[in-house]
């Protein structure tokens, strides 16, 4: 019998275990932190997309779960001010329907339209959810069973623990229910919250619009 020979180089070899050892780390270290990070992460208005590295995430939930806010909002604004033309341009392909609408929210955001560009990129967000996204608790069910029916659903179940849980995103407009998010979301699709129309506002309604995306209509 032949003695079989090993076609791939043992230092070649030896990298590709390491990598995959590194990613089987970063996904367990995930499941660690998701559950406590994505909560406090959207409590504070941010929502990570498909482009951010899993080890980088893992960062950001740790930061989320420290309470550093000030290096969530610094990161998450240049990210996404820097990536918005580029992320929009990828969001419109996929949702030719909405195209002008992203077009004309993301024009709004870069002269300063902030009130405009906020509600937009929220009613987008919304919309890709067919309506679904900004239900009281208790009607989030049917965004559940859309997301469990999505190609994209089994990852996206971990990250839904961001939305599905009781937060900003879920509580009816309420000075004495404001938390460290300043954007409330309901407060604003609804027409209750007067006071929103600014740049990181703006990016944070950015943040769930690729999100979702992302993550919900992935595919």
């Amino acid at each position: 019998m032949e003695k079989f020979e090993n076609p791939i180089e043992p230092k070649i070899l030896e990298q590709f275990l390491e990598v995959g050892k590194t990613i089987t780390e970063a996904f367990k270290r995930f499941y660690e932190l998701s559950n406590d990070g994505l909560l406090k992460l959207a409590n504070y208005g941010w929502y990570v997309d498909a482009d951010i590295s899993l080890g980088y995430i893992n960062g950001l939930l740790e930061k989320a779960i420290n309470k550093d806010q000030k290096y969530l909002d610094d990161f998450f604004s240049q990210y996404y001010e820097t990536y918005m033309e580029e992320k929009s341009s990828v969001i419109s392909k996929k949702q030719d329907n909405r195209s002008k609408i992203i077009e004309e929210a993301v024009y709004c955001h870069q002269v300063g339209m902030y009130y405009a560009s906020t509600t937009l990129f929220l009613t987008q967000a919304d919309g890709i959810c067919r309506g679904l996204l900004f239900q009281n608790r208790k009607n989030k069910n049917a965004l559940k069973k859309y997301i469990s029916e999505n190609k994209g659903g089994s990852f996206f179940s971990i990250l839904m623990i961001a939305i599905e849980n009781t937060n900003t995103i879920d509580s009816f407009y309420s000075k004495v229910n404001q938390s460290d998010n300043q954007l409330n979301r309901h407060g604003v699709m609804h027409g209750l919250e007067t006071d929103f129309g600014s740049e990181i506002n703006s990016l944070k309604a950015f943040s769930i619009l690729a999100f979702v995306s992302d993550f919900i209509d992935r595919f």
